[in-house]
């Protein structure tokens, strides 16, 4: 609920990501010591593709004999390539803005139903957006990858809660053995496609599409939603923060319980849809009985003496004191947001 920048809480946030953004670049597309590439990089693969595209039988098997839809994929592949494989690249390293940038300008080249389509009202990907998944866009062997688990650790992502919702753990756990030569770590978390693989399977490996996330934010609710950073909230794009606060009934503090938690959206703020597909204001209903307790709480120890009772200890134990922390505790931002608005009436 807070940007994954915010949660670094370093000045160098953003160029600091960019490095490990590079880096996994640089992974895919290691170099042997003669600095040709090796045969799986992402370079070599896209060769190996476009020499597919001209297989006799792929007119028939990929594009449904459409020789149309053969020239997109080609044009498509052709795009990539060009400059020393720099559209490739970016989309690899691209920051969230440019990813939407790079969408633009791939579906003047290619149509959406190459990648994609609606079969009995889900999304279904086409062969060619399978094909790529498989033989250029590896997401799978990359998700199984010990660097991809180091990413994370590197972005300070091995023990918090879900970016979407604060609500749920995330963790990159340490389960080697004894005798093992190295170290291996294990990813208790999924790595969410904000703009989905099904649809746009060439953001598969693009660093900053792949938000660390819980399953219920990932799979029980996004799913394949069409996301957009002008529609949704995008944790390496902006601040849940910024743009929401959880708000309880004023009279609150008086009553001593509120009979609402509201998330709402800030004053100004544009239209935004991830409290509705997240199903966040939901999710947080059950939570009721914990702010009473907490108001409650508040209520009766914030005028004691620190002889009697180190309120601060006890009461806001679960209150983040600064931005960066929000993610670290378990609803840290309904936490903070209900204090700042209790304390202030």
């Amino acid at each position: 609920m807070i940007k994954i920048q915010e949660h670094l809480n370093r000045k160098d946030a953003d160029d600091y990501l960019d490095s490990l953004a590079n880096k996994m670049w640089e992974n895919l597309n290691k170099k042997r010591v003669d600095e040709e590439y090796y045969e799986n990089s992402l370079v070599k693969k896209l060769v190996k593709l476009q020499l597919k595209l001209e297989e006799e039988n792929y007119l028939k098997d990929y594009a449904n004999n459409d020789v149309d839809k053969l020239q997109r994929q080609k044009n498509f592949l052709n795009y990539l390539k060009e400059d020393g494989c720099s559209k490739l690249k970016e989309l690899v390293i691209s920051r969230p803005q440019r990813l939407l940038d790079l969408k633009t300008e791939i579906l003047t080249i290619v149509n959406q139903d190459d990648f994609s389509e609606t079969v009995g009202g889900k999304i279904k990907q086409t062969v060619f957006g399978n094909l790529l998944i498989t033989n250029l866009f590896n997401y799978k062997a990359f998700r199984q990858s010990q660097f991809c688990y180091q990413l994370l650790i590197d972005a300070n992502l091995e023990k918090t809660t879900c970016p979407y919702c604060n609500e749920n753990p995330i963790k990159v756990v340490n389960i080697s053995e004894e005798e093992d030569e190295e170290e291996i770590n294990k990813a208790y978390l999924d790595l969410d496609h904000f703009y989905p693989k099904s649809q746009h399977p060439y953001f598969a490996l693009s660093y900053y599409n792949l938000v660390p996330s819980c399953h219920t934010c990932n799979s029980s609710e996004k799913g394949d939603k069409e996301f957009c950073i002008e529609t949704h909230q995008h944790p390496f794009y902006e601040s849940f923060n910024d743009n929401y606060k959880f708000k309880i009934s004023p009279k609150a503090v008086i009553d001593g319980v509120t009979d609402s938690l509201n998330l709402m959206k800030n004053d100004g703020y544009r239209d935004d849809f991830s409290d509705r597909d997240l199903k966040l204001s939901q999710r947080y209903k059950p939570y009721l009985c914990d702010i009473n307790k907490f108001i409650q709480f508040y209520l009766k120890y914030y005028n004691q003496e620190p002889y009697n009772l180190d309120w601060k200890e006890v009461v806001l134990k679960d209150v983040p004191t600064e931005v960066h922390e929000i993610l670290s505790k378990k609803l840290g931002k309904m936490y903070k947001d209900v204090y700042e608005q209790i304390k202030a009436e």
